[in-house]
């Protein structure tokens, strides 16, 4: 049986999107759409979720819907064999049981951005060529600009969802991030080296009796997300240092600082250039772990500065849920 596979992030889906999978469906009878990035938060790279990713794919297939299956994959920057081995089993899983199938991958080659597509030596390559010279990033940018977004270079059904998604709340708290990054770009556009211009950030991952502590960011980026506590590092400051100040200005631990310290398990740099938007975040975070109060109760948090929550929540809801960046990731590291 021939099976196609189409590996994407769909942000939007668009005319480039329909012509790898028009290929796919024409010369095999059953097609598989990997939709990435499933598990991050809702930003300006990533402003649609997996399931209106896969509405918008739908209402282009109409008849031809039950030959296509869905696979959600979750990113991992820096456990990449991890992101693979994922999209892999979710294939084999999708993969109408009792026959032998023959996997062929379809994609547009773009460089660096779709490096992926070399992952899957297992599988059959087959390029697609490019003519419609569309891409994702410009279609997202002309929406949050309010630019008058080119319909020939969207399907129908993403042009109805997308005059929809922009009346929406999801939209609105949206563009409080494109104005903050629009703001940076202005703030440090005029920085002499901008080649080395980074940002050196602490992220405390505290774990208690199979719990992690995290804050709901209450400013953009992220406003609303759930996230590590955590921040710039000052100057004056080691990581360390600004790893334990941020998180007792934001969540109000009730542990010694002396304690937090003499806590620290393990510390690790995170940075990869995809994990943050706008100018370069590189982050040191550290892992803490605390011991409960005598009675067995959690340490008690109040959330403060720049957080709107903080809280203690058990490690396999907070595996499950979309964290703010890379963090997600980050806790996969130490976890």
């Amino acid at each position: 049986m021939k099976i196609g596979i189409v590996i994407g992030r769909f942000q939007p889906f668009h005319l480039g999107h329909v012509s790898l999978l028009s290929q796919a469906l024409k010369q095999n009878s059953h097609v598989i759409v990997v939709l990435g990035s499933s598990n991050r938060y809702r930003s300006i790279r990533n402003p649609f979720t997996v399931a209106q990713r896969r509405h918008m794919i739908l209402e282009w297939l109409g008849p031809e819907a039950n030959r296509v299956s869905f696979v959600s994959s979750p990113d991992n920057l820096y456990k990449e064999w991890s992101w693979k081995s994922e999209i892999t089993r979710g294939v084999k899983e999708h993969t109408p049981y009792g026959c032998l199938p023959q996997y062929t991958l379809y994609g547009h080659d773009k460089g660096k951005d779709t490096y992926y597509l070399e992952l899957f030596p297992e599988w059959r390559y087959q390029e697609v060529d490019d003519t419609t010279g569309i891409d994702a990033t410009s279609i997202r940018e002309a929406l949050f600009e309010g630019c008058h977004i080119q319909e020939n270079h969207l399907p129908e059904s993403t042009v109805d969802f997308l005059e929809g998604y922009v009346e929406t709340q999801d939209f609105a708290d949206l563009m409080e991030d494109w104005e903050f990054f629009k703001w940076e770009k202005r703030a440090f556009g005029k920085y002499p080296f901008p080649e080395t211009l980074n940002f050196n950030c602490a992220d405390a991952v505290v774990v208690c009796r199979g719990h992690i502590l995290l804050v709901e960011r209450g400013e953009a980026p992220g406003k609303n997300t759930w996230a590590l506590p955590g921040g710039f590092k000052n100057q004056g400051e080691t990581f360390e240092d600004a790893c334990i100040r941020e998180l007792k200005e934001e969540t109000n631990l009730r542990v010694p600082e002396k304690v937090l310290r003499g806590s620290i398990r393990e510390c690790h740099m995170f940075d990869d250039p995809r994990r943050s938007i706008g100018i370069q975040r590189v982050s040191m975070a550290y892992w803490i772990d605390v011991q409960p109060n005598p009675d067995g109760s959690l340490p008690e948090v109040r959330p403060a500065s720049d957080a709107q929550k903080a809280e203690w929540v058990p490690l396999s809801d907070a595996l499950g849920i979309s964290i703010f960046e890379d963090h997600l990731d980050i806790i996969r590291w130490f976890i």
